[in-house]
């Protein structure tokens, strides 16, 4: 994966700060104006954060996979090592064999112990290039150059698992900074602004709430089918908080709450919208069945679970939770990247 990138939203490095430092317009401003400022404000930065939370599940599968190649790595080397200490005594014993029947200066064999492929090239090798001899000879300079390959190996492994590190630790701090932000846009509006927006908040939850009971009551009487406890098993969840890097049970973000779902028919898949997407099948928009995973700007960013009848539950933000939404709005028609079916 390469560094950790800004998303479009963040090109200009100070367009967060301009966000934030938008003036309010005083006693004297239209409440609802401010507050639509405020949403549509909020709605960027809670994206942003949410984004950066999948930037950062993907580096951390990119890390676990960097760490497992460097200790495979490791032992690789270590095996390597002990082979060419081996080669190099069986080496050396041949070596001391011809010294026995007077064809090697003895000098020589000081120098076998140590480094048999500098030696070798001023010794006398007539007798040695013969027979099982020779195998010695040929096994020592293999495990040689298999040692260097196997050393080469290992650093590019170390320096991929601290790049990992690296775009993890970025990832989370974009999370960090965009949580903050949000915060601060909220504290400019005034005690009634902020209520009116807290309630307006409350009363969307509970209509999705409400909505969600509904779909969840219908999905119970459906006939048994592989993709049922998916998507009943997400409706459920609706209500519950996001939080980045969460796969359950008491929280989720985005791709850990498609995987949390996909897990109730039997199906892993990994902690990652990106990847989410590499490893299910493409739907069309026109044939999506319930349980087909929707992508949201992007193949890497968003994800959620179509539940039938034009709707989806998704991990919308850290603000909003899991929520139950009309797919197909010029909302998210608008920002949809395409659909996929885990293999049952």
């Amino acid at each position: 994966m390469g560094s950790f990138r800004f998303f479009p939203a963040l090109a200009a490095a100070g367009m967060s700060c301009a966000l934030i430092l938008s003036p309010v317009t005083g006693a004297y401003a239209d409440i609802e104006q401010d507050i639509s400022r405020v949403q549509s404000e909020l709605s960027t930065l809670q994206r942003q954060a949410a984004a950066a939370a999948e930037q950062a599940n993907s580096a951390t599968l990119d890390w676990q996979q960097a760490q497992q190649a460097l200790i495979d790595k490791q032992a690789e080397l270590t095996s390597t090592q002990q082979s060419v200490t081996d080669n190099q005594a069986a080496l050396n014993q041949v070596v001391s064999q011809i010294y026995r029947s007077g064809g090697v200066d003895p000098s020589l064999l000081v120098l076998a112990s140590e480094a048999p492929s500098d030696w070798l090239a001023t010794l006398d090798t007539a007798r040695i290039i013969a027979g099982q001899q020779n195998s010695a000879l040929v096994r020592t300079q293999v495990a040689e150059q298999q040692l260097v390959r196997d050393q080469a190996a290992l650093e590019k492994a170390e320096r991929k698992a601290e790049k990992a590190r690296n775009e993890i630790l970025d990832a989370k701090a974009t999370i960090d900074a965009r949580v903050q932000q949000s915060s601060a846009l909220l504290s400019q509006l005034q005690a009634e602004q902020q209520r009116q927006l807290a309630e307006e908040l409350a009363r969307q939850q509970r209509q999705q709430q409400e909505q969600a009971n509904e779909a969840a009551d219908t999905i119970s009487e459906l006939p048994k089918s592989t993709t049922k406890p998916v998507v009943k098993f997400a409706i459920e969840q609706v209500g519950k908080p996001y939080k980045a890097g969460a796969a359950g049970p008491e929280a989720y973000d985005s791709s850990g709450l498609v995987k949390a779902a996909w897990e109730q028919a039997g199906v892993t898949l990994p902690h990652s919208v990106q990847r989410q997407y590499d490893k299910t099948k493409r739907v069309d928009v026109t044939q999506l069945a319930p349980g087909d995973i929707v992508f949201i700007y992007g193949t890497d960013e968003h994800a959620g679970i179509y539940t039938g009848d034009g709707y989806f539950v998704h991990a919308k933000s850290p603000r909003e939770g899991v929520v139950y939404e009309k797919l197909f709005t010029n909302e998210w028609m608008a920002e949809f990247a395409g659909a996929g079916r885990p293999k049952v």
